[in-house]
């Protein structure tokens, strides 16, 4: 999965591209995986609403995802494309656990026991 975050910056009055993260790897801490799973109803919540539930640990995943990313430049960021990469995340974390937790698939489970 690839995540691509545009910082900008203003030049001669203009909003320019200054930087830009890109990370085809992601490591997103458990803790961090469960902090955002705890705040999401799965029967009830949308997939908006379980993005704004989540935005408070939004900040710190995107540290922690994009190495070197500072306070500043998240604020130059383009709010649709923080919520894009946000959405990214949540869907991601909600698959990973799914999948981690799905034991129906009996050829899974013979090669986990291999």
């Amino acid at each position: 999965m690839e995540i691509k975050l545009a910082v900008y910056k203003r030049e001669n009055g203009k909003r320019v591209l200054d930087k830009q993260y890109v990370k085809d790897t992601l490591f997103i801490s458990f803790g961090i995986v469960e902090d955002i799973l705890e705040k999401i109803d799965f029967n009830g919540d949308t997939t908006d609403r379980a993005i704004i539930k989540a935005l408070p640990y939004i900040k710190p995943i995107l540290k922690d995802i994009f190495d070197g990313i500072t306070d500043d430049e998240l604020k130059r960021c383009n709010t649709f494309d923080l919520l894009q990469v946000a959405k990214g995340i949540i869907t991601y974390c909600v698959e990973l656990i799914y999948g981690i937790s799905d034991t129906g698939d009996d050829e899974k489970n013979e090669q986990r026991e291999a």
